[in-house]
């Protein structure tokens, strides 16, 4: 072999390592929206805060009404003992388009497996994913409006099946309008 290609093969495996070793030193906690998710949860079960904080967009502080100094303060006040409870966070889903993702996870607690899946959007930021704590966080909100309304709608059925019923027992036969019932 010719010390030309000596040289040319010895050059490539020092370009193959460097390679190889730069790909061994990435930062894998955010590399997927799910990771991220991972990531922030598992610091704030931790009580690293700034840690938590490095996983959330900059855009999130620009629309919500608290920058991360007094953020971080908030949780530190309030101890946030739900995190430190938190056992395990599974990814359920993930969807990625257009730069922007969304991640469903489920939460183990102390154990037991909480019942209710969890979104947490996300959006691609200088080549990592963060963390949309807004719209997280509006759209949080929203199921909680909508379980509200489901809730009062339930009681509204139930209160109007139980008119009914009574209304059978004195009449032997259904109301045909509502106005008939006595419903409080």
């Amino acid at each position: 072999m010719s010390r030309k290609a000596i040289l040319k093969v010895g050059v490539g495996l020092i370009t193959l390592s460097l390679v190889v070793a730069a790909g061994c030193n990435k930062n894998t906690t955010q590399t997927t929206p799910g990771n991220t998710v991972k990531s922030f949860y598992q610091a704030m079960k931790n009580e690293n805060y700034d840690k938590a904080l490095e996983f959330v967009s900059e855009d999130s502080w620009d629309k919500l009404s608290i920058d991360q100094k007094a953020f971080k303060k908030r949780l530190q006040e309030s101890g946030s003992t739900q995190f430190t409870k938190l056992d395990k966070v599974i990814i359920e889903d993930e969807t990625i388009k257009n730069g922007r993702a969304e991640v469903t996870a489920r939460f183990v607690i102390d154990g037991e497996t909480v019942k209710d899946n969890h979104k947490v959007y996300l959006v691609k930021e200088d080549g990592t994913w963060k963390q949309d704590m807004y719209k997280t966080q509006k759209q949080a909100g929203k199921r909680g409006r909508q379980s509200a309304k489901q809730s009062e709608a339930k009681q509204f059925l139930g209160a109007l099946n139980r008119a009914q019923q009574a209304y059978y027992l004195e009449n032997q036969t259904f109301a045909e309008k509502i106005e008939s019932l006595d419903i409080p």
